[in-house]
């Protein structure tokens, strides 16, 4: 029997500050892939993107468009057998809206996204990167990132919105408590795990 080599897209989901880019770049390099990262640069509506604003929707529509174009290009890059890497996807934008956006606004949203996804596949293996509300949050003030708006009740919300989006979810996930990547040898470990998963997907019958 013949074997098709292919490529793959991994897509990592998670709340702010769970180390989703740092760990993209890290399983990136081991796999000598090519990763896509979320970004803000040239996003004129990013104040105050935690929380309720005049310009809420705008800024979601913003990350949803900039998502869709990350996902596009991963998929070229699996076509050419590469390996792609999202630090995030389309999930992420919607289920940050669900705690920003009025009901209407919700559901308009949602149409945008599907009819611009629907020609798009599933990645092939999504890693979800999780930890307590309150240690995330400390993470980020000990880090300095970019998140004054972001409170534990905001984390708390947005990761019972990513565990009720994985309850649906029938690809392959892998689950990793964000803390233990910051022991080299355990996120080495689970790079490795992700290796063997992707393996499986490499070799399929013609």
């Amino acid at each position: 029997m013949k074997t098709d080599h292919t490529g793959a897209v991994i897509a990592i989901l998670g709340s702010t500050g769970t180390g989703k880019t740092t760990f993209a770049d890290h399983l990136t390099s081991s796999l000598h892939g090519q990763v896509f990262k979320e970004s803000i640069v040239g996003n004129p509506f990013m104040t105050g993107a935690h929380h309720k604003s005049q310009t809420s929707f705008q800024n979601q529509l913003w990350f949803l468009l900039q998502a869709v174009d990350r996902w596009e290009q991963a998929i070229r890059v699996k076509s050419k057998n590469g390996i792609a890497v999202l630090d995030t996807y389309i999930p992420t934008v919607w289920l940050h809206s669900k705690l920003i956006l009025d009901a209407p606004s919700i559901e308009l949203l949602d149409r945008i996204s599907l009819i611009l996804t629907s020609h798009l596949p599933d990645p092939d293996i999504l890693v979800y990167l999780f930890d307590d509300p309150e240690y995330i949050y400390h993470r980020l003030l000990h880090r300095h990132l970019p998140c004054d708006d972001v409170t534990v009740d905001y984390i708390h919300a947005l990761t019972k919105e990513h565990e009720s989006f994985l309850s649906t979810v029938h690809i392959p996930i892998i689950r990793i408590q964000s803390r233990i990547l910051e022991d080299p040898a355990k996120e080495t470990y689970f790079i490795k795990e992700i290796k063997k998963r992707i393996k499986k997907n490499l070799l399929r019958p013609k």
